[in-house]
This record gives C-alpha cells, structure tokens and sequence, in this order.
C-alpha cells in the first residue's frame, strides 16, 4: 500500500462504491458517505491509469512484476488472484503484457463492474453535491458502457473476454 493506503500494485474487484450506497439505502447516514467518498474516487480513478491494457479496455493486472525481476507466470498468478476468480479457465491461456503490466485479454467482469462502480460512485457524488465528480463518473461510466457493448458477440448471444489486439474472442465462457 502507499501512503494514502491504496495500492500502487493490486486491488480487488471494483464493487466497493455499490457496497457503501447499499449499506447508505439502509442506514441512510451522510456522514458515512462522507467519510468513505475520497477513497473510494481514488479507487475509481486507479482503474483507467492501472488496468487498461489496450485501446480503453480493462484487465486484470499487477505492477511491478517486470522492473523488480518478478516472472511472468507469478505475475499472471497475482493478476489472477485480483479478479477474484482465481482458478477460472478463463485465465488458462492468458499471458502478461509488460507496457501495461496487464493480462492479454479485456474482461467482461471487470468492465461491467466498473460501469456499475462509477454510476454507483456518481450517485454517491450527487447526494454529497460533488456535481463536478458526478459528471466525471457519469462520463466515465458511459465511455467504458460503450467499450463494453463492443464485446457482444453475436455469434453465441452472449458479451465474451477477447485478447487485445487481434480482439479474437476466448473459446472459454
């Protein structure tokens, strides 16, 4: 973790925004929004600069792995770890690009929960009148909303991971 208590290198899936509104639908307290808000826009705002790993596209990642001597395959190991899936087939033919410090492939889980963390984050913003926040992550949820209906496949019926570059869709669902 850095100073500020994020971390520089790993995270956990970006379900951290929906969690705090859900427990503010219940207990609706302003001060508990208050007191989680700047931590969880840094979180929010960590995704784009540390996980994108191709034309705007996230994936599941991990820094530091090719400038302190870290292999590739214990790089992708902690890469998976971060998705929260970390034994999914989905993984089994990844690979680690060392300019992003990414996995080979866009993920249609991570995307959809960063929609969901921003448009959660921006209502967040709206009740605590953080009106320049909230455009911020409503247009940050409609830019990755957009990238993520290009993962649709119309072949299977069904929105699939595809490595980055060729954007050839993975075999595993």
């Amino acid at each position: 973790k850095s100073a500020s208590g994020i971390s520089a290198d790993r995270s956990q899936p970006p379900v951290g925004s929906r969690t705090i509104l859900e427990i503010y639908r219940r207990y609706p307290e302003r001060w508990f929004l208050k007191e989680t808000y700047d931590e969880l826009v840094a979180w929010n705002r960590w995704w784009p600069k540390a996980r994108t790993c191709c034309d705007g596209f996230l994936a599941w990642g991990t820094h530091g792995w090719n400038k302190d001597g870290t292999r590739r395959a214990q790089a992708l190991h902690l890469a998976k770890y971060e998705s929260g899936l970390d034994n999914s087939p989905m993984f089994d033919e990844a690979k680690m690009l060392s300019e992003t410090c990414t996995m080979d492939q866009a993920d249609v889980g991570l995307m959809a929960m960063y929609v969901m963390d921003c448009k959660a984050l921006a209502e967040i913003a709206g009740i605590l009148d953080r009106r320049g926040d909230r455009e911020e992550l409503l247009g940050r949820a409609k830019s990755y909303a957009d990238k993520l209906q290009t993962m649709w496949d119309e072949k299977t019926g069904i929105y699939r991971n595809f490595r980055v570059g060729s954007r050839q869709f993975l075999d595993v669902l």
